[in-house]
C-alpha cells in the first residue's frame, strides 16, 4: 500500500515509519495509516516547500536552526536539478561553545549543494563564510548583506524562474 504525504527530508520518512509500526501494533490497517498519513502537512516554516508565480521553487526552513535539521534541507534542496540552488542563511546560534564550529562545518555544506549562497550579518557569518571558503567555493556567488531586508531585496531581483531558494532560520536583526 503506498503512503504519500506533504513532507519532505529523510527524517520525514523515519518518523512516519516508526508511527505507522506503532499504529499496526494499535491495531490500524495499513490502509487507515496511510488515510492519516495523506493528511499530514509541514509545520510553518519548517521543510514548507511552495511554488511562485514566478515559477522559483521556496523551500523555507526558517524557524529550524539546528546542524542535523540544517543538513536535512540542505538534502532537499539538493534535489532541485533545475536552475539555481540558492540558500539565504544567518547561520546558527544558541548552540554555545559548537557554534563556530557547526556554522563553519555548515559552510562547507552548504558550499558543497549550493550555487549561489546569501548570508544574513557580516560578524554573525564569519564561521559560515570560513567553511564556504575552505571549500573552494566561487566567491563571486557568495554575497554577504547586513539585513534580512537587503536578502529580500537581493531575492526580488535575482530569483529566476527554475531557481530553488532555501530560507535557513530567519533569526532577528537583534541577533545579526
Amino acid at each position: 500500500m503506498p503512503f504519500q504525504a506533504a513532507l519532505v527530508g529523510l527524517h520525514n520518512v523515519t518518523n512516519i515509519l516508526l508511527a505507522s509500526a506503532v499504529a499496526v501494533e494499535c491495531g490500524l490497517s495499513l490502509a487507515e495509516i496511510a488515510a492519516r498519513v495523506a493528511t499530514l502537512e509541514p509545520s510553518e516554516h519548517r521543510l514548507n516547500i511552495r511554488k511562485l508565480e514566478t515559477g522559483a521553487l521556496i523551500i523555507d526552513d526558517a524557524y529550524s536552526a539546528n546542524p542535523v535539521g540544517a543538513l536535512s534541507a540542505l538534502e532537499v534542496l539538493k534535489l532541485h536539478q533545475v536552475g539555481r540552488r540558492i540558500v539565504i542563511t544567518p547561520g546558527m546560534v544558541e548552540l554555545g561553545p559548537l557554534q563556530d564550529e557547526e556554522n563553519e562545518r555548515l559552510g562547507t555544506h552548504i558550499a558543497a549543494v549550493a550555487s549561489d549562497i546569501i548570508l544574513v550579518g557580516i560578524e554573525q557569518t564569519r564561521p559560515l563564510q570560513r567553511g564556504i571558503a575552505a571549500a573552494g567555493f566561487d566567491p563571486s556567488h557568495l554575497q554577504v548583506v547586513d539585513t534580512f531586508e537587503a536578502a529580500r531585496q537581493w531575492f526580488q531581483a535575482q530569483v529566476g524562474r527554475n531557481d530553488a531558494v532555501l530560507f535557513l532560520n530567519d533569526l532577528p536583526d537583534t541577533y545579526l
